[in-house]
């Protein structure tokens, strides 16, 4: 399961590259304080803006309902928000 999650937030932060709408405008649409980090609820905005674009992997976070694994693994700080770096370093690979 681990491995899947692993794979499902990868090839989301590559879809969010690939995807039809642009992601960094689902990003900002989705930080609805402001404050250049994603809280869990706007995460999960995120999410669904990437997957209402297309994105597949966004698509089986969505249908497994898989936001909080999604979210634990992409916070890769541990504080409690996801930045723009966090989703590009996944993103990257690094």
């Amino acid at each position: 399961m681990r491995l899947l999650m692993r794979w499902i937030c990868f090839a989301l932060m590559i879809a969010t590259a690939t995807a039809c709408a642009d992601p960094v405008s689902d990003f900002i649409a989705s930080d609805a304080n402001g404050d250049r980090l994603l809280q869990p609820n706007e995460f999960r905005n995120f999410v669904n803006l990437r997957a209402d674009a297309g994105g597949k992997a966004a698509q089986r976070v969505r249908s497994f309902r898989a936001y909080g694994r999604a979210f634990a693994h992409v916070d890769t700080n541990d504080d409690g928000a996801i930045s723009g770096d966090e989703l590009r370093a996944l993103a990257s690979g690094d």
